[in-house]
């Protein structure tokens, strides 16, 4: 134990990570036996912090997650033990949070994964940290930490102030933008997910073994440009694998978080809503690129625990359902005679933006309706009860402890109210992107490094909050986002808006892997002029229907559907380079060509081979 002395004063500033529980009473404990509550828990807030100083006591924080299962086994063991609630309940200053509802905590306390615990100055500042710690360890710990800040008070303050004042000088930096991207980085990501794949598991790397959506996603656009077979294998083994393995649930649908084992047969029993709603969009992408019905069949049982666990009756998804490695063993009539797992009912907005974008990927697939309804459904129930014109989304449903949403959340509402409009055609849905679109850009944009921060300005405030982070998935997906908007509006700010945010994102390519999955797939569409497909024509009208459901279902990764009336949107067909017909038409465009009109549906998957070969359609 004496090395946990050598890296105790070691600062973790720019990379922790934290989340509020709320009131004490939504503090949420283990499910089994345990003592964890007797420690006085305290909310984040200024007056804890203030309480600190007063006292002059260093923080304990305990970053959890209703889900986690190492989480519930640090409740029942450390935190139960009374010699660590007698240490904390004296000589330190507690509190508990919950990284679901505050991500931005999480994201500056985080120590490698949850649970997470950390030991503060009365300030902030990190004195150590770690995971699961054993009883005999912690106890250790808090009794030389405790010591060595009452004995090293002054030296420990002034590393804090030098490391404060690099910091800051961090932050006064300004980005230089004047950069070229290039497309090479694109190919480096999908080169190191070649290289980390796993040819006889499927996935990529060793262990633990968590699903990579987005790796997939991506895989999918290079093998449709390419018709490379190393990376169909990749695609099809790795999905394979999954769904034959433990990690999958198959009595009750859904997949766990991620596997110990690197076959996939050990799960971690949790099962997540963001998760789910990514491995949704891979099965139901492989059926439609393929047709095998057994991909089909995986996303319909994704589907069925999903409706039958997460949904919520009045529109939007509950955060997750927690592990429990009993029920899990059993079968599906042991299970029946037993409570399932507790479900986490926080409709939390940024994975509802995932999952209503994947509802309506279903809709438009597997041509069911009801998938689409309670995707409009979610929609308008997160926009009635947590979203305010100028200032964004709230972080979740209902939400009432005074903080505002983050980033995530406003970045994959964005995107899923933009597949709302691609999947409607109703400019209900472009009219409230492009008011979040404007939301995002006056609360969370940093003009000195050109990104978007994962908190609104102004909001900066006590211990590590002070220090602004851009997560690089979120604005990634941002820029994403708005090149959409650049290609359904032909407003050039949007693309100058996602150009910059990509350049302040931009190193030397050797340095890209498969973390960076999110950025590649904006360098995608930044670089390469989506196929648009342009339904022009009475919306009303069954051959204008007719027209636009055909080019919803037709497969071409990365194309852009849009509805347009001749009346109401006329605005848009004048900036596009496509006539306004007299009868519903479709025009294929891609930069600055278009095919001639087409008026049948039948005929649509032709004229786009013919359009995207002209030479092979003049043989």
């Amino acid at each position: 134990m004496k090395f946990y002395s050598a890296i105790i004063l070691f600062f973790f500033l720019l990379f922790p990570n934290c989340v509020d529980a709320g009131d004490f009473s939504l503090f949420r404990f283990s499910p089994r036996l345990n003592k964890a509550h007797l420690v006085n828990w305290h909310i984040w807030g200024k007056d804890v912090f203030a309480k600190a100083q007063k006292e002059d006591k260093p923080i304990f924080i305990d970053l959890t997650a209703i889900w986690c299962h190492w989480c519930h086994v640090l409740d029942e063991t450390t935190l139960s033990d009374p010699e660590i609630i007698r240490l904390l309940n004296k000589n330190f200053i507690s509190i508990r949070v919950d990284a679901d509802k505050r991500p931005d905590i999480y994201r500056r306390y985080i120590q490698g994964g949850l649970p997470s615990v950390a030991l503060l100055a009365p300030t902030g500042e990190i004195l150590f940290g770690g995971n699961y710690i054993e009883p005999e360890d912690m106890i250790e710990i808090l009794q030389q930490v405790s010591q060595i800040y009452k004995e090293e008070k002054e030296n420990i303050y002034k590393k804090i102030e030098i490391m404060n004042q690099k910091i800051k000088a961090e932050i006064e930096k300004t980005s230089d933008l004047n950069i070229e991207l290039k497309q090479s980085a694109i190919n480096q990501v999908l080169q190191s997910i070649k290289t980390v794949f796993d040819p006889i598991n499927g996935g990529f790397g060793m262990s633990p073994k968590f699903h990579h959506p987005t790796a997939i996603r991506l895989a999918f656009l290079k093998y449709h440009q390419t018709k490379s077979n190393s990376i169909l294998q990749i695609i099809t083994k790795t999905l394979d694998k999954m769904s034959q393995g433990e990690v999958f649930d198959s009595l009750e649908g859904g997949f766990f978080r991620y596997s110990t084992a690197q076959d996939w047969s050990k799960p971690h029993f949790e099962k997540m809503l963001d998760g789910n709603a990514g491995l949704l969009q891979n099965y139901l992408e492989a059926y439609q690129r393929t047709g095998n019905e057994k991909y089909k069949k995986t996303a319909k049982k994704i589907l069925n625990y999903v409706e039958n666990n997460l949904q919520h009756q009045q529109g939007g998804f509950y955060a997750s359902q927690d592990a429990d490695e009993i029920y899990y063993t059993l079968t599906l009539e042991e299970r029946k005679k037993r409570s399932s797992p507790y479900v986490d009912k926080t409709i939390i907005t940024n994975l509802n933006g995932m999952m209503i974008s994947s509802y309506l990927m279903t809709a438009n697939i597997l041509k069911e309706r009801k998938y689409f309804d309670f995707a409009v459904k979610s929609i308008r129930f997160l926009i009635a009860s947590n979203y305010k014109k100028g200032k964004g989304f709230l972080h979740y449903a209902k939400q009432d402890d005074g903080n505002s949403g983050f980033l995530p959340d406003q970045v994959w509402m964005l995107k899923a109210v933009l597949d709302a409009y691609e999947s409607s055609g109703d400019s209900f849905f472009l009219n409230y992107a492009e008011d979040i679109a404007a939301d995002i850009k006056l609360n969370y944009f940093n003009p000195k490094k050109g990104n978007l921060r994962d908190i609104p300005n102004g909001s900066l405030e006590i211990a590590a909050l002070r220090i602004p982070m851009a997560p690089k998935k979120e604005n990634s997906v941002a820029s994403e986002n708005l090149l959409r908007l650049y290609y359904y509006t032909y407003n050039k700010d949007y693309f100058n808006q996602a150009e910059t945010i990509l350049k302040s994102f931009w190193r030397d390519e050797s340095n890209y892997n498969i973390f960076d999955e999110d950025y590649a797939l904006a360098l995608e569409r930044y670089f390469n002029y989506p196929i648009s497909m342009v339904v022009v024509g009475d919306k009303k009208d069954p051959r204008t229907l007719a027209l636009f459901q055909e080019s919803l279902q037709i497969y071409e990764p990365g194309k852009i559907v849009q509805l347009l009336d001749p009346v109401k949107d006329i605005e848009i067909i004048k900036k596009g380079i496509f006539p306004n017909p007299e009868t519903p038409s479709l025009f294929i465009c891609i930069e600055n060509r278009c095919s001639l009109p087409i008026v049948k549906p039948e005929t649509v998957a032709q004229a786009l081979r013919d359009f995207l070969n002209p030479d092979i359609s003049k043989s």
